[in-house]
């Protein structure tokens, strides 16, 4: 399983967009802070992004019913965390940074289903074996990446480094699953 390229991306897809969600709970407070904001204030942006993962779930389950590619609906999902994350790093120092933020995590609600709904399809035979593995993946990488996005302390650089992994990876795994075949373990 360690050495299936379509788990690997699937795991990056997966550890990306929840880096991209977590850096803004990571460096949020401090970015609020630097605008004149309370605490508070930001605790309250976390319903706004709330909403947002409810709307880009809504329309994922929206496009699926009418009949979207997953790789298509992966392929959005790039596109909109990439103009998020833009948008954001022109607007970082402003309280509407909260927008493209919104437009970051709606792509968070489109691509991990369409992510997670495949990973794993060539290892049904030992589904709670390799989904142990697979969520131990995307969580060390999770944690290596939040770690990076705190040293580099940078929402909207961190975000736009995002982007292009995701970019790269959505488009890998779009190959990858051509290649789909039931693999042993």
């Amino acid at each position: 399983m360690l050495r299936d390229r379509y788990i690997w991306l699937s795991a990056i897809l997966v550890a990306a967009y929840n880096i991209a969600l977590f850096a803004y709970y990571q460096q949020g407070s401090a970015i609020f802070a630097n605008l004149g904001s309370s605490a508070e204030q930001f605790g309250y942006s976390g319903v706004v992004l709330g909403v947002s993962t409810l709307v880009g779930s809504a329309l994922n389950r929206a496009l699926l019913a009418k009949g979207a590619a997953q790789g298509k609906l992966l392929g959005l999902a790039a596109g909109l965390l990439l103009i998020g994350a833009v948008s954001l790093w022109l607007l970082e120092h402003s309280i509407w940074l909260l927008v493209p933020m919104a437009v970051v995590v709606m792509a968070f609600g489109i691509a991990i289903p369409n992510v997670l709904s495949t990973a794993l399809a060539n290892y049904r035979h030992c589904a709670g074996s390799a989904g142990a593995l697979f969520g131990l993946l995307y969580y060390l990488l999770i944690g290596s990446g939040l770690m990076l996005s705190a040293e580099l302390n940078n929402l909207g650089v961190t975000l736009i480094l995002l982007s292009g992994v995701i970019g790269v990876a959505t488009f890998a795994r779009g190959i990858a699953t051509t290649a789909i075949s039931p693999k042993s373990s």
